[in-house]
């Protein structure tokens, strides 16, 4: 199915093996840190599962969802300027 989209784009010995998108790529490596981060907070505060932590913790997240919620609009809705960096 597959070939019959992109019959146009490749030549006749050519076989198409696989489709990604560069806005996938994009999209993972700006987000990738910010989840990395969140998970980190998380392990934290797992292992030191006190009231103190629980507050910095929580804090930390929530500036860390600010950070991942503007990287994704950055790559969803500015996906021109995305590329460019």
């Amino acid at each position: 199915m597959l070939e019959r989209l992109f019959n146009r784009h490749l030549e006749d010995d050519e076989e198409l093996y696989l489709l990604v998108h560069k806005h996938w790529i994009l999209s993972i490596k700006q987000l990738s840190l910010p989840v990395l981060a969140l998970i980190a907070t998380w392990v934290v505060f797992y292992f030191a599962p006190i009231r103190i932590v629980a507050v910095i913790t929580l804090g930390v997240d929530a500036a860390i969802m600010i950070w991942l919620f503007r990287n994704f609009l950055d790559c969803v809705l500015f996906y021109d300027e995305c590329v460019l960096q």
